[in-house]
Order: structure tokens, then C-alpha cells, then sequence
């Protein structure tokens, strides 16, 4: 688990399990880097992207 506010680096982006977050309900997941260098994928659930996630290529 993060803190609430931590930047991410998104990797790619892929589809799976529909998860429900503040930002709605969604099957798009992100894998992302964290700032101290873990990898895995996020839902984008959680995720408030500054750019626009359509621009991510996909894993």
C-alpha cells in the first residue's frame, strides 16, 4: 500500500479484474514503479493520472 499522493512512474497498461476506488470502478490496470524502485500493477481505480492514460502503451 502507498500513501495517499505518491507519484508513480506507469509503465504500460493492461486489462483485468474490475476493481471499484475513488476513481470509479474500471478493469485497467497500470504497471507502475514506485519511488524507492518497486514494480507491480495498480487499478487504475486508484490512480489519478496527469496525462492521459490512452497514451500509455499497453503491457
Amino acid at each position: 500500500m502507498l500513501p495517499d499522493g505518491t507519484r508513480v512512474e506507469v509503465r504500460c497498461r493492461a486489462v483485468g479484474r474490475v476493481v471499484g476506488g475513488p476513481y470509479g470502478p474500471t478493469a485497467a490496470w497500470s504497471s507502475v514503479r514506485t519511488p524507492d524502485g518497486r514494480t507491480g500493477y495498480m487499478s487504475e481505480a486508484f490512480l489519478r493520472f496527469e496525462i492521459d492514460p490512452d497514451g500509455v502503451s499497453p503491457c
